[in-house]
């Protein structure tokens, strides 16, 4: 437990946006196109954690992983429906699991389904 806890004293980048990436490059003294770098890592993609942005030096990706880190969850299984819905079954970092359904939408004056 000792270990959940030291974790979760470092900020999530996952929920940084953009301009909170350029502020953090700006703040550790370093160019826009290195915030350019770790948001591509981010959101496009998609890294599991800082040491897989390999974009960055390695001395910059330990400097990171000292005070950030890359939380997020996984989908470990989908059941789709007859009817077009989707249920997904994620884990989250701790462990612990969350269920999330999809629902298509018709529309009735469309003969295709609007998701």
């Amino acid at each position: 437990m000792e270990n959940l806890k030291q974790v979760d004293k470092k900020e999530n980048l996952r929920n940084f946006e953009y301009s909170d990436i350029v502020g953090l490059a700006k703040s550790l003294g370093l160019p826009k196109f290195r915030a350019d770098q770790l948001f591509t890592a981010l959101y496009s993609t998609k890294v599991d954690n800082i040491d897989e942005i390999t974009t960055l030096s390695k001395k910059l990706r330990e400097e990171l992983s000292e005070n950030y880190t890359l939380k997020s969850f996984k989908s470990i299984k989908k059941q789709t429906s007859v009817d077009g819905s989707i249920k997904y079954l994620f884990t989250m970092y701790d462990d612990k699991s969350i269920e999330a359904v999809f629902m298509p939408w018709y529309d009735e004056s469309e003969d295709k389904n609007i998701r």
